[in-house]
C-alpha cells in the first residue's frame, strides 16, 4: 500500500454567468514512495481570479507575468487540463496499490471527480478508490487520544523546503504539508499503541 496525498485548488468560472462552475487552479500530488506532481491549468480565469482570490496563498504562488497580470504559459509548470487529467491519471496508475489522503478526505474526492469528469465507479482510473480518507480526522482523532500524554499536536508539521528558488506553490506545498502531518501521525500512533506495554 503507497499513501498518496492530494491537494487541488479550485477556482469559479463565471464566463457564463448563468451557468457558473468549478474550475482547476492547481493540484499537488505527493507519495509516500518520493514521486511528486504540480500543475497549474493554463485555463485559470486570472482576472476573475485577481477579483476574488488575489489575496490567497494559492493565487500568490501562480506563475504569473506583470503588465498587465497574466498567467505565465511558458512556466513549466502550466500545462492544458487534459494534460493535467492525463497526468493524474498516470501518477495513480505508476502508483502501487495507491491509498488516497487528502485534507478533506470525501468533500475532496467530491472535487476531484466533479473536476475529472467521474461520475460513476465505472469510469474511475487506475488506482482512483470509493473514498478519500482524510488527514485532517486521522490527526484529530489522534490529537483527542493523546491530549493528556503530550502537548504536542499534529498540527504541527515541519517546515517544506523552498521549491524553484523562493517561489512557494500552494497545492505542492500542501500536499507535501499532509505527508508530513501523517507521518508524524503514524509516529503517535504507534506511541500509544506502546504505552501500555510501557506501563505494564
Amino acid at each position: 500500500m503507497t499513501r498518496v496525498y492530494i491537494e487541488a485548488k479550485t477556482f469559479t468560472d463565471t464566463e457564463d454567468p448563468s451557468r457558473p462552475r468549478r474550475k482547476l487552479l492547481s493540484l499537488g500530488m505527493a507519495s509516500d514512495d518520493g514521486r511528486t506532481l504540480y500543475a497549474v491549468n493554463d485555463e485559470a480565469a486570472i482576472c476573475a481570479l485577481l477579483i476574488a482570490e488575489a489575496n490567497t496563498p494559492a493565487f500568490q504562488a501562480l506563475p504569473l507575468k506583470q503588465d498587465p497580470v497574466d498567467l505565465d504559459l511558458s512556466d513549466p509548470d502550466v500545462f492544458p487540463f487534459e494534460e493535467i487529467h492525463d497526468m493524474f491519471r498516470k501518477f495513480l496508475a505508476d502508483t502501487e496499490d495507491p491509498e488516497l489522503w487528502s485534507r478533506e478526505g470525501q468533500r475532496d474526492q467530491h472535487v476531484i471527480r466533479e473536476l475529472f469528469g467521474y461520475y460513476t465507479e465505472a469510469m474511475y482510473p487506475p488506482g482512483f478508490p470509493a473514498w478519500i480518507a482524510s488527514v485532517s480526522e486521522r490527526c484529530a482523532r489522534l490529537n483527542a487520544a493523546s491530549a493528556e500524554r503530550s502537548p504536542r499536536t499534529l498540527d504541527q508539521a515541519p517546515p517544506i523546503p523552498e521549491r524553484h528558488g523562493a517561489r512557494r506553490h500552494h497545492a505542492f506545498v500542501n500536499a507535501h504539508d499532509l505527508m508530513k502531518r501523517m507521518h508524524r501521525a503514524d509516529e503517535v500512533e504507534q506511541s500509544l499503541a506502546n504505552a501500555p506495554e510501557a506501563a505494564a
